[in-house]
């Protein structure tokens, strides 16, 4: 799966300086890109007010952010960030992949912001939150997992999908 598409540093005809970061000036690698590039780590920064509320420590390898859910802190939780962490993931790493795209492809659009890219992946999120909620609305875990995080104002602004908060229909 990774593999599939090829990384500046994959591209040997290129020279070593094109070979580099479009966020940094470090070699892009799909570890360098997903996990240590300040820009992601940032993104992932802003997304703090998702993680703390919940005692989750981010990985800090690229196995750990594939192959692993980051625990909770209380395990009341931990079904409910089992199935929110990789939508989480997924939706992170492809908005932060579109502006590299933009970089590469559309050089002359502004960089947007890590805040503005972790608002639009936590909006997409929230899409699919929604969904699931609309799908299949017994999801106690879930709707105790997102009233939690709506307890703090940016997730409750930008991840938590409304009917979350309301009563699942009888």
């Amino acid at each position: 799966m990774l593999r599939a598409v090829k990384f500046r540093a994959h591209l040997h005809w290129l020279d070593r300086a094109d070979q580099a970061c479009l966020f940094c000036p470090a070699h892009e690698t799909y570890r360098h890109f997903l996990v240590d590039c300040d820009f992601i780590k940032d993104v992932w920064s802003t997304l703090h007010a998702v993680t703390v509320p919940l005692g989750v420590t981010l990985p800090a390898t690229l196995p750990g952010y594939l192959y692993s859910t980051p625990t909770t802190a209380s395990n009341m939780h931990r079904a409910a960030f089992r199935y929110l962490w990789p939508v989480l993931r997924a939706c992170v790493w492809f908005n932060v992949w579109r502006v590299r795209n933009d970089r590469v492809f559309r050089a002359d659009l502004p960089l947007p912001s890590p805040w503005t890219i972790a608002v639009k992946a936590a909006r997409v999120a929230q899409l699919h939150l929604h969904h699931s909620l609309v799908q299949e609305p017994e999801q106690p875990a879930l709707r105790r997992l997102l009233r939690l995080l709506a307890q703090h104002e940016w997730p409750r602004r930008h991840l938590v999908p409304r009917i979350a908060l309301l009563p699942p229909p009888a």
